[in-house]
């Protein structure tokens, strides 16, 4: 949408276009404002009360608003529109009766609040603006407004809304006090208007379920009543509701219920008044009332110790008295109340003057127990009240968002505003209300480009959360409530006294003494005091012991001040400063784009964040910005509490509230540190924003004192990259290798314009520095430019420059340095004389691997390259200890690779050729290449063998290697050279000391430990065993150190980096490629000196690379160069000057020295294993590389011997630096010889071999001269010759398919019949039911188990027995299959119901599961029907291509691809000028008529400039004059250069006609047609005349017809015999005349045949897959439609002719005679389909009735009548709501047969279950009839019947009532009877009757008997029941009465301390007692008495 900004004025300031964040948010008592982001091109500052009108609502800007600038040309808007109800945050609510004030109290309904709200809102505005919409209708209240604001005085949590308990709300400039509820209801839910719907807890809302309701105490006489307070007339403590679909959540409430009381309300009759005298002479008069209506005498119902009250209720003394009631007396005599007087000053009396009782004023007196009838109503109204304010809070608590359908609001005009009547539809949330929830919109955010797209919330409640926002602001607000005056008699604290003050009590002189200041004399006080509101002093205020110029401290009345010392935290404003010291500063200084901060104070959250206040006057802004570095210092003190330095603590910026103020940070990860009030934080960086990435520091901690300057500072910790430049000393910083612990100068991209000199150090005079320009170029040279020119350097020594040649005769040019002349070879000399025998030669030396990383990928200049990881790596080896500056010596590869995004699906790339992997295999030999060293020549020997192939397994034939020593002799010494051409007379020199000789070389030992704490401890094995960190050192001692800190520990695997996004869809796969390995020779370490691909004659370096091209490359870069001869040795230091001599004569020719002390050799060795300790190992390349050094050369066979690391791995993010290599083998250089043979190594290729051929000879010795003899080479063919093609192997066999048949047998031993079917058939009695498994292959062959018997038949009838169990019969048959790793067994698989795939080398195996219909089940036995996969064939000759397949379904729609990382967006910054570099990085910018983009920061041009002598650029009126040609001036590597986008065209064919008919007489109508063509061009159309037009026309294949002609249009002819036409625009003629693929536009033009009547339709019936022996017709009512396959797909068929019948099945895909093909439409999508006839999924329709194809008896299973209303079904399932009724007189149900008033029949297995019902009010079944049994339930195992509730406390399960007279049963029990209590339940049976039994003989005692009476005449023995007669815890009673016998009781008898234990006890006395059993089976006695 367009957006419009106009100023208060009403003036347009900038028109924008809003982006998608933009929104529009509206919220009951909340925020209701516009949120606009968007760009614009041009800075537009908005002010206050620039508005924008939205729906007739205009929002304005509450505070002025500056863009962001991103660039010259774009700035960046986020501004906050505010509705008019916002303009309440300003506005004061003020009482401007008698007098303007905004501190009152202010008594008033609901209506007169919100009028005095409106009446400040439009004083503010200025015109009445404002009006009331709806207002409920209150009583008065009164609310103390105390200098509020109008927003605070509405929404705060004692404002007018929270006052009157409603809700405030504004519609526009209508404001309503009422809750929000508007409009006709609309019904939403998902996928109803709703695209999501979520819960979410509204816990601002008060809510419960359970209400502990506390009744008022007025009017209550406690030991009358039974309870001091109010109760409800059941007495009952709680009241619950909604407990069953909330659990219980406890509430109480007092407030509520406090004016609900038993009281009396009367009305006043007469008044009468009499007047008297006090004791002090004071007139008073005192009122007296009558109520006649009164029939209660208020004398009988006093409570004691309480006064009587009256409460007026009408009338002037309504709210009168003391807390709104007046104390009264009654007169029983006279039946008269008097009003005890009240005075509120010394001249007024209530009542008094008007302010007096009258008749028919209504009052309610209290501190009564009232009569029983007024307790009565106050109970019942107490009730009503309580069940009222529970139904309130009761309700669902929740909110519920919901995110629009933007399309359904759109279509239905669906209103989304606040207060919106809601019908929120969901089972899931809303299944036990109807699905359903009747609510309103609280709250809605709209989508300002699209209002229709919006966030709602719905709620029954407004929250609170949005009031407490605004609480901080509002401390004052508060209701006037009436208080009981707490004392009435005035308590005097005296200065003893140690009472509380209060309202009611004062302090005496003597203790106010000794509290207050007194103003009368000097005082002094002992504590701090505070002034709120200032303090001045007039005279001087003096500061502790003032002496001046000695201590303490003033200032005078004229503002002059003296004092120690001061210190101003925030800043000081001074017109003048004197001062007699320097300022000094301690520590650091940060000057950054987000500068710093003062911590004011500061928050510490729960999440360990801060939230930091800081200090910041009104005119600041926050500076700080969100992943802001923040670093602090704070000094550091030992234990003796001494400053010892200085500490740094870092934090990063989490979020930022630039309204507030304020801003939240955490600590650096593994830091603890907490911010302190007064600290300073500097902005150091940032994490993600490049703007904020630089800083200048200036250090003078820890021994630093430099300047530096940092750039793409996003790290906690600078690195030195990001440290681009700086001045001064940096400790312990190292560049290039230069130390800076001196004083220096870090600088990159120096400009100077003016000269360079420097200070010779000999004459102390200044030099100009040279200008070097490398080779000498044609053109103007400056004044001490150097180049290099025909071998010599010169210098410019012209003043005014030069364009001349370099010359030896031009006064221009100065040779500085002269190509030398090689001199002629000089005789041969005399054999010299022995020499005296030298000093023993050193040692080999030392070999030395240095690293250096750089973020270029080729660095060139030293500054490019530090020790810090980046990017890139480099490395080389010397024998130098220091590492070069030179990125040059540097070998550079990617060390960090980039994180990319994640690709999508890419589009499948074409198959590539098939390339072959090569593979090197090597051996080792000690004989020269007979026999293979130990472990099949894997052992190192002393020659090693090497040959290349595409077989990856390695060769035991000897004869296959090349083979070449490893270690070559000690060749001979080679002659002595011919004597040297004597050299001119040198310049005589000093004689120098002979020098000391040098110490022998010494071996050195490189080191390795593990550590998993970053070399804190070692690993196991004392850091033996791999670990996360690795600690190198490199000495001349052979052990192992054991100290950690000997080592320099870097970690060898970085973590794994994180998944990237979704990448753009790859290209097609390369095809496969055969790789060349390429050698070269050079003589300097990077290969630019004496580079040749062939000749190796006396070069010092090799260098290789590999890749895809056979032809060699000549450009040295592409090479890794290494050097084949060791450097010479190192030189000796140089000896003291001595004394000059003479110039000596040439001395003879000393003896050859003795041979130097033998190098000691190291040898390195390397074995691979897939496991991290390394065991087992192999040669092979694995996860695991292990390394050893040993003095020996042979490998060592144990894997504990080798240092293991991880060698293969997942390509993962930057790792550290990596381990520094051991050191090489000391001893001799060897030289590695290559020669070329065309032949086979008969002879060599031209130039003596060094011209390449097909074979390459290669040998090692220790001579660096080749060898010119063919034998001494070893020669492999460098590129195998293609092998012959294969034959053609035979195809593999797989199975296809595995089918279980069936056959319904009458015989039980063979097959007769049936047939065989792939369907279980149902199981007839009398039958056999026989299965067998086919399997079909591949190849169409079959294979079949053989036939097994898997059920009987009935048997005979027997005779009748008694009744059995339910017969079982075959319920279901299902197939299994496993995939066996065997052929003989299952093994390594699972049992399926599925086939899965077949896998090479496995076995299918099946077996079927038969489940009968008493859920048992038997399992057949296991089959393998298939073999495994034989060998695979050789590959076959390339078959012809098959004929097209026909088009497969559409597969399902792929997974959304995540979001691409968003694209680095280009800066705009107009034409290049070079005043403005350097240019950032993605600038993109207009140069020489082009427009470039950089690809890096860069001051370069995009192309090269012309010069001035002076270096400046030339630039003419029309722009910069390029230097060179167009041919000679290149882009430089920083530019790209964009393409230039033209506007977009459209193009498009019209054709003259739609299509081509035939007439009546056969021929075409019309007979040609003209196709145009034409485009649209930036909007504008018109014809097209650069395409080529060409036609082609079908006749049952496409054929040549018209064109290609280039025109804007063509003219086709109607040909006879075709069936249609097709147009194409191409680019070309040639792709026209190819009709290839690559058109423009194409149009088609059919031809229409006039066709036969159609046949009637018929219903399509679906008859599924055709099979053989079936009929399928095309008849009146049904057409037949099957499916059947060709090729491995399924086609759909109809029955071709009407009133056919068709057995045969179809013989074409594309239909036959019989059969018609049809049309296969996947996937379709439509709103409305109108279709009659139609067969849809199985179901016909027609002529507005619905039928299933399926059927039973002639019947379709499923019809549905639209015409009727008429349904049938077979089956039906409703598991939703049922609405209406169901009828039916016949039928059944389950097992039910319907009868007209029954449901009969129920059978064995049929069961009734009612389950989910919750009705309380209705009940489940209602029987009555008779005496007969209603309701029999029998179950012969298990539960019968069980009866739960899941209720609250009260809920009863089972409730038996037995109303019959005399003594019917509720529950009458047979068998046992549990009554089970749990823990904390108990069992209570009222008027108990327990089974009494009188026993005069001998007898047993029964399990039932309870209460034993004995009345034996004589002795008698009496068994006790058994124990499992009568369980643990059974209790009998017996007593002996009347009787003279004793009574033997026989059982297990113990006393009840468990002692004792006997079988039999004698009872011979009348004592009651009880017997219990016990655990243990006894019978405790207990006896009475």
């Amino acid at each position: 949408m367009e957006l419009k900004i106009y100023d208060k004025a009403n003036n347009l300031r900038l028109t924008a276009s809003p982006n998608s964040s933009s929104t529009v948010t509206e919220e009951i008592g909340g925020e209701c404002s516009v949120s606009a982001s968007f760009t614009h091109t041009a800075y537009v500052p908005l002010d206050v009360d620039d508005y924008i009108d939205l729906e007739g609502v205009r929002f304005k800007i509450k505070s002025r608003y500056r863009p962001k600038q991103k660039n010259t040309q774009t700035y960046e808007y986020s501004v906050k529109f505010y509705a008019p109800l916002h303009d309440a945050e300003d506005t004061l609510m003020l009482f401007q009766e008698g007098g303007t004030t905004s501190e009152f109290s202010y008594d008033g309904s609901a209506r007169e609040h919100l009028q005095l709200w409106i009446d400040n809102m439009n004083r503010r505005a200025g015109a009445k603006l404002w009006s009331i919409g709806t207002v409920i209708d209150t009583g008065s209240k009164t609310i103390s407004y105390r200098n509020v604001k109008c927003w605070d005085a509405a929404f705060g949590s004692n404002g007018i809304a929270s006052t009157f308990d409603t809700e405030m709300w504004a519609d526009g400039y209508v404001i309503n006090l009422c809750k929000a509820e508007r409009g006709e209801m609309v019904e939403l839910g998902y996928l109803h208007g709703l695209t999501n719907l979520a819960q979410e807890d509204n816990g601002e809302v008060k809510f419960f379920t359970r209400l502990f309701p506390l009744g008022s105490t007025r009017n209550i006489d406690a030991t009358k009543y039974g309870y001091s307070r109010l109760q409800l007339p059941d007495r009952s403590l709680y009241v619950d509701k909604n407990v069953d679909l909330y659990g219980v959540k406890e509430e109480t409430e007092e407030a509520a219920f406090s004016e609900i009381y038993p009281q009396y309300v009367g009305t006043v009759s007469s008044v009468r008044t009499e007047e008297k005298t006090s004791e002090e002479g004071r007139k008073y008069t005192v009122y007296y009332f009558k109520d006649n209506g009164m029939n209660w005498n208020p004398k009988d119902y006093e409570i004691p110790d309480l006064d009587y009250m009256l409460q007026f209720q009408t009338g002037e003394l309504a709210g009168r008295g003391t807390n709104g009631s007046f104390q009264a007396a009654w007169h029983e005599d006279t039946k008269e109340w008097e009003i005890i007087n009240v005075y509120p000053d010394e001249t007024t009396q209530i009542p008094g003057g008007v302010i007096v009782p009258n008749p028919g004023d209504q009052y309610i007196p209290w501190n009564f127990a009232m009569p029983q009838e007024y307790i009565t109503t106050a109970e019942q109204e107490y009730k009503q009240a309580v069940n009222d304010f529970l139904n309130t809070y009761s309700f669902d608590p929740n909110k519920y968002n919901g995110t629009t359908d933007r399309n359904y609001i759109e279509k239905n005009g669906t209103p989304l505003r606040i207060g919106w009547n809601v019908r929120l539809l969901s089972e899931q949330y809303f299944g036990s209300t109807g699905g359903y929830k009747d609510t309103r919109i609280i709250k809605v955010q709209r989508k300002l480009n699209d209002l229709c797209q919006a966030t709602i919330t719905c709620s029954d409640e407004v929250g609170t959360g949005w009031k407490s926002s605004v609480d901080n602001r509002l401390n004052n607000l508060q209701y006037v409530l009436s208080q009981k005056q707490e004392q009435e008699v005035i308590d005097i604290i005296k200065t003893t006294d140690n009472k509380t003050p209060s309202d009611y009590n004062v302090f005496s002189a003597l203790k106010a003494i000794g509290m207050f200041l007194r103003k009368d004399v000097a005082e002094q006080v002992k504590y701090v005091m505070t002034f709120l509101k200032g303090i001045v002093v007039k005279g001087t205020a003096k500061f502790g012991n003032f002496i001046t110029g000695v201590s303490g401290g003033m200032i005078d009345d004229e503002g002059n001040m003296e004092m120690e010392s001061g210190y101003f935290r925030k800043r000081l404003f001074v017109p003048e400063i004197a001062y007699n010291r320097i300022t000094y500063f301690k520590g650091r200084a940060v000057i950054s784009p987000g500068g710093g901060c003062k911590v004011k104070s500061y928050i510490k959250n729960d999440d360990g964040s801060f939230t930091v206040i800081p200090d910041l006057t009104e005119a600041d802004g926050l500076s700080q910005f969100v992943d802001d570095i923040l670093s602090a210092f704070f000094t550091t003190k030992n234990e003796e509490g001494k400053l010892t330095g200085f500490a740094q603590m870092q934090f990063r910026v989490t979020e930022a509230d630039y309204d507030a103020k304020t801003f939240k940070m955490v600590n650096r990860p593994g830091n603890n540190y907490e911010p302190g009030e007064e600290m300073i934080l500097a902005q150091t960086g940032n994490f993600t924003d490049l703007d904020r990435q630089t800083y200048i520091l200036f250090d003078t901690l820890n021994g630093n004192n430099c300047i530096t300057f940092f750039d793409n500072a996003n790290t906690w910790d600078p690195e030195p990259a990001q440290m681009k430049s700086w001045l001064g000393k940096k400790k312990g910083m190292k560049v290039q290798g230069f130390d800076c612990d001196n004083y220096s100068a870090v600088l990159q991209n120096i400009l100077m314009t003016g000269l360079i000199f420097q200070t010779d150090t000999i004459t102390g005079q200044p030099i100009r520095v040279p200008l070097d320009k490398g080779a000498w170029e044609a053109g103007p040279h400056a004044y001490f430019d150097r180049v290099s020119h025909n071998g010599s350097l010169w210098l410019c020594i012209n003043p005014e420059g030069t364009e001349s040649e370099p010359a030896d005769n031009n006064p221009d040019w100065l040779k500085q340095v002269a190509e030398g002349q090689r001199g002629l070879q000089g005789l041969q000399g005399p054999k010299g004389e022995q020499g005296i025998q030298g000093p023993a030669g050193a040692d080999g030396r030392s070999s030395y691997f240095h690293i250096k990383y750089s973020h270029l990928q080729n660095p060139v200049k030293p500054t490019d390259i530090s020790d810090t990881p980046n990017d890139y790596i480099g490395t080389y080896v010397d024998f130098s200890e220091d590492d070069s500056t030179d990125p040059a010596a540097y070998t550079w590869a990617r060390f960090k690779g980039l994180q990319g995004a994640k690709g999508d699906q890419g589009i499948p790339g074409t198959n590539g050729a098939n390339g072959q992997t090569s593979y090197l295999h090597i051996k080792y030999s000690d004989d020269g290449g007979s026999t293979f060293t130990g472990n099949n020549g894997e052992l190192p020997g002393a020659y090693i063998g090497q040959y290349v192939d595409f077989t990856q397994a390695d060769s035991s034939d000897p004869k296959k290697y090349t083979w070449s020593k490893i270690q070559g002799e000690q060749g001979p010494r080679g002659l002595q050279g011919l004597q040297g051409e004597k050299g001119e007379q040198g310049i005589p020199g000093p004689k120098g000391e002979t020098g000391a000789t040098g110490a022998a070389g010494k071996t050195s030992y490189f080191h390795i430990k593990y550590s998993n704490d970053g070399g804190k401890t070692f690993t196991g094995n004392n850091g033996e065993d791999v670990g996360d960190w690795m600690g190198t050192y490199v000495d001349f001692t052979q052990s192992d150190s054991g100290s950690v800190s000997a080592y320099k520990w870097m970690k060898t695997k970085g973590a794994q980096g994180a998944k990237g996004d979704q990448g753009i869809p790859g290209t097609n796969g390369t095809n496969g490629q055969t790789s060349y390995l390429h050698i070269a020779y050079a003589n300097s370490a990077d290969g630019s000196s004496g580079f040749s691909t062939s000749d190796s004659t006396n070069k010092l370096y090799i260098g290789q690379y590999t890749d895809f091209t056979q032809a060699d490359s000549n450009d040295y870069k592409k090479y890794s160069w290494s050097r084949i001869k060791g450097d010479k040795g190192d030189k000796g230091d140089k000896g003291d000057t001595g004394p000059q001599g003479a110039k000596g004569d040439k001395g003879d020719t000393g003896p050859t020295g003795s041979q130097g002390i033998p190098g000691t050799s190291s040898y390195f060795h390397v074995k691979y294993s897939a496991n991290s300790n390394g065991n087992p190992m192999s040669d092979i390349p694995n996860t695991y590389i292990g390394t050893a050094v040993t003095q020996s050369s042979t490998a060592p066979t144990s894997y504990t011997s080798y240092k293991w690391a991880r060698f293969q791995g997942a390509q993962g993010p930057k790792g550290d630096q990596g381990i520094q290599g051991p050191a090489g083998a000391n001893g001799k250089t060897s030289y590695l010889h290559i020669k070329y043979s065309n032949d086979g190594g008969k002879s060599f290729t031209a130039n003596n071999g060094e011209t390449p051929g097909a074979y390459i000879g290669q040998y090692v010795d220790f001579t660096q001269a080749d060898s010119s003899s063919v034998s001494s080479y070893t020669w492999t063919k460098v590129k195998g010759d293609k092998g012959d093609k294969g034959d053609t192997g035979s195809a593999g066999v797989g199975v296809k398919s595995v089918d279980v048949l069936y056959y319904m047998s009458t015989s039980a031993t063979s097959l007769s019949g049936g047939s065989w079917q792939t369907t279980s058939p149902e199981w007839v009695n009398g039958k056999y039911m026989w299965s067998k498994t086919k399997v079909t292959y591949t190849d169409e062959t079959t294979k079949e188990t053989a036939p097994v018997c898997i059920t009987g038949a009935k048997g005979n009838t027997g005779a009748t027995g008694n009744t059995g169990a339910a017969g079982k019969g075959v319920k279901s048959i299902v197939e299994e299959y496993y995939l066996s790793a065997s052929s003989s067994s299952t093994t390594g698989g699972s049992w399926s119901t599925t086939v899965p795939a077949w896998q090479n080398g496995k076995y299918m195996w099946t077996r079927s599961v038969i489940t009968y219909t008493d859920n048992s089940k038997t399992t057949t036995n296991a089959v393998c029907v298939s073999g495994s996969k034989g060998d695979k064939g050789d590959k076959g000759n390339t078959g012809a291509t098959g004929p097209q397949g026909p088009q497969g379904p559409q597969g399902p729609q792929g997974t959304p691809g995540q979001n691409g990382t968003p694209g680095a967006s280009f800066i705009p910054c107009g034409a290049w000028i070079s005043g403005n570099v350097p240019y950032k990085k993605n600038s993109a910018v207009e140069f020489a008529e082009n427009a470039f983009v950089a690809l890096r920061d860069t001051s370069a041009p995009p192309y090269a400039i012309a010069k001035y002598n002076n270096g400046n650029y030339v630039r003419t009126p029309q722009g910069y004059l390029l230097a060179g040609t167009p041919s000679t001036n290149t882009l430089h590597p920083d530019w790209q250069r964009l393409t230039n986008i033209e506007p977009p065209t459209l193009y498009w064919l019209d054709s003259s006609c739609s299509s081509i008919a035939y007439t009546s007489t056969g021929s075409m109508s019309p007979s040609a047609f003209t196709v145009s063509c034409k485009k649209n061009r930036n909007g504008v159309v018109g014809k097209c005349a650069e395409l080529w037009l060409v036609a082609r026309k079908y006749d049952g294949s496409w054929r040549s017809h018209a064109g290609p002609v280039q025109s804007a249009s063509i003219s086709v002819p109607a040909a006879s015999g075709c069936t249609q036409f097709a147009v194409r625009a191409y680019w070309s003629s040639s792709e026209a005349n190819a009709w290839s693929d690559n058109y423009v536009a194409e149009i088609g033009i059919g031809v229409a045949e006039a066709g036969a009547t159609g046949a009637t339709g018929a219903f399509p019936r679906d008859r599924g897959p055709w099979r053989s022996g079936e009929s399928y017709e095309w008849s009146a009512d049904y057409r037949d439609k099957v499916i059947h396959p060709f090729n491995g797909v399924y086609y759909n068929f109809l029955v071709r002719t009407q009133g056919s019948t068709v057995t045969d099945a179809p013989t074409s895909a594309n239909g036959d005679d019989n059969w018609e093909a049809m049309n296969k439409l996947v996937n379709i999508a439509t709103d409305t389909l109108f279709s009659d006839g139609a067969n849809v999924a199985g179901f016909m329709f027609s002529g507005g009735v619905m039928k299933s194809q399926q059927s039973t008896n002639g019947v379709a299973n499923m019809i549905l009548n639209g015409n009727t209303g008429y349904f049938h079904c077979v089956n039906a399932e409703i598991t939703g709501k049922f609405i209406g009724n169901i009828s039916a007189d016949s039928g059944t149900i389950g097992g039910f047969s319907i009868g007209a008033k029954s449901l009969s029949n129920l059978a064995a297995d049929v069961s009734l279950s009612i389950g989910n019902y919750n009705n309380s009010s209705t009940k489940l079944f209602s029987v009555n009839r008779g005496t007969s049994a209603m309701l029999q339930v029998r179950h012969d195992s298990g539960i019968c019947i069980s009866a739960e509730t899941y209720g609250s406390s009260d809920s009863i399960a089972i409730k038996a009532l037995c109303n019959a007279s005399g003594y019917g049963q509720a529950i009458q029990a047979y068998g046992n009877v549990s009554l089970l209590a749990r823990s904390t339940e108990k069992t209570r049976i009222n008027g108990v009757v327990v089974n009494t039994r009188r026993i005069t003989s001998s007898a047993t005692i029964n399990a039932n008997d309870d209460f034993l009476i004995f009345g034996n005449s004589g002795n008698i023995t009496v068994t006790m029941p058994s124990t499992s007669a009568s369980p643990a815890g059974k209790i009998l009673y017996m007593k002996r009465v009347s009787g003279k016998g004793a009574i033997t009781l026989s059982g297990s008898f113990r006393n009840p301390n468990n002692s004792g234990g006997a079988s039999s006890l004698v009872i011979n006395d009348d004592v009651s007692r009880f017997f219990v059993r016990d655990d243990q089976g006894y019978w405790v006695q207990y006896t009475c008495g």
